[in-house]
């Protein structure tokens, strides 16, 4: 007799995209007919990850059976169906390794979400900063306007009850799109919303004009009817073919609202949120022309009140409280320009305060790579503070977690002796 189950085990199941389609899978019992048509069981999620965390004890309420620990061949069943990892995990992996040997299909994260993108109406917020911010300022503002999109963001979310998940009721899907080793290439959305490009993440790219040409690559999946949203600082000519077939949108050259009425509605600070925000507004009006769910007049004035529904999202200059009149606030910044960007928000929102600067950067390849501008990314802090790096599993090899030390003492040198 058939099993009843399709069984589905993710390796690195805690990881931030990834526990959000376990959840996806979980909440969606019928999700699994999206890839596999012909498929009418139901679904048991299994999972493995070297450590814990409240999205992984959530997966497992849902039902999920996961392992902590080492990842270990015996972690997988046998009788799995699929198997899906991160992008981090490597080929020799032990678990990756069994499923190969049990003739199991083996299937990166942005694949299965690539798959559900051809099967919803998808907008994809993209580059190399402020997706995250942007993705939820986008879920936000198009659930307080009556639109009830899937999301998948890389974060969590108040709104979502502290998930990085939220499952909806129509064909919408907003996500997260992430460029490492080009795993935007899996995704078919309808409308692209492109904030940035630069260096980044060149321990894959070679450089900026390898970024350009991926990106470029990407676009080409949109379709006839689709829309790039884009910063008219990328140049978009550079990104686009002489086949383009669909519509290009320059965000910062919406001229619909002022800086200021956006800043007085934003609860969020800094200038590159005013750039998310028009990005997000770009958005919706191509959704409300399809839907045509408001006028234009109405529609600016319910956009504006649904951006002071947006608190923010978690590591995203996260406010964790104050003591003996600190203000502590968390951010994941890991990149110069985002660095920047933080600072400059703080100093926004704190204008007559000293600014303490707790650094640790992230990936030792990163800290190299991006060595001279980290060296003047601290510029409006008062006062630095540089941990060791933080190593990335799966994405630092022997030689780099050799000198990791070396790099961070490096680099607290180096600010201290440029302007500080």
């Amino acid at each position: 007799m058939p099993d009843k189950f399709f069984k589905i085990h993710f390796i690195g199941i805690a990881g931030i995209g990834i526990s959000a389609l376990a959840r996806w899978f979980l909440l969606d019992k019928n999700l699994i007919k999206k890839i596999y048509p012909d498929r009418t069981r139901q679904v048991k999620i299994s999972g493995s990850d070297l450590i814990g965390s409240d999205l992984m004890e959530d997966l497992k309420k849902l039902g999920a059976n996961i392992a902590i620990g080492p990842h270990q061949a015996d972690n997988l069943p046998a009788d799995c169906d699929l198997v899906i990892r991160t992008q981090a995990i490597p080929n020799d992996n032990p678990e990756v390794k069994k499923a190969r040997k049990l003739n199991i299909p083996v299937k990166t994260y942005s694949q299965v979400l690539g798959e559900l993108t051809k099967k919803f109406f998808t907008i994809a917020v993209s580059g190399m900063h402020g997706k995250t911010t942007t993705t939820s300022l986008l879920a936000t503002v198009m659930l307080e306007l009556g639109w009830r999109p899937t999301v998948i963001v890389g974060s969590k979310l108040a709104i979502f009850d502290n998930s990085n998940f939220h499952l909806g009721q129509d064909n919408y899907l907003i996500i997260e799109a992430d460029e490492y080793r080009a795993a935007m290439l899996n995704y078919w959305p309808q409308i692209i919303i492109l904030l940035n490009l630069e260096e980044e993440h060149l321990d894959y790219y070679r450089d900026l004009t390898d970024i350009y040409r991926q990106f470029s690559n990407y676009i080409k999946q949109l379709p006839e009817r689709g829309s790039l949203i884009i910063n008219s600082t990328l140049n978009p000519a550079s990104l686009q073919t002489k086949t383009q077939k669909y519509k290009t949108i320059c965000y910062d050259q919406d001229f619909t609202f002022n800086k200021q009425e956006l800043k007085q509605n934003l609860l969020i600070p800094g200038e590159h949120n005013i750039e998310n925000a028009l990005a997000t507004w770009a958005a919706v009006k191509e959704i409300n022309c399809l839907d045509k769910k408001y006028n234009q007049e109405e529609l600016k004035q319910k956009f504006l009140k649904s951006l002071g529904k947006f608190s923010g999202a978690w590591r995203r200059f996260d406010i964790k409280g104050e003591f003996d009149s600190v203000t502590v606030i968390d951010d994941y910044a890991h990149h110069p320009t985002e660095i920047k960007a933080t600072l400059q928000a703080a100093k926004e929102k704190y204008p007559d305060r000293r600014l303490l600067c707790i650094f640790q950067a992230h990936q030792i390849k990163r800290t190299r790579s991006l060595f001279k501008d980290f060296i003047t990314a601290f510029k409006q802090a008062d006062k630095i503070i540089v941990a060791d790096i933080y190593e990335v599993a799966g994405r630092e090899e022997k030689a780099d977690r050799q000198i990791e030390k070396i790099w961070a003492k490096k680099l607290t040198e180096q600010i201290k002796n440029s302007a500080y």
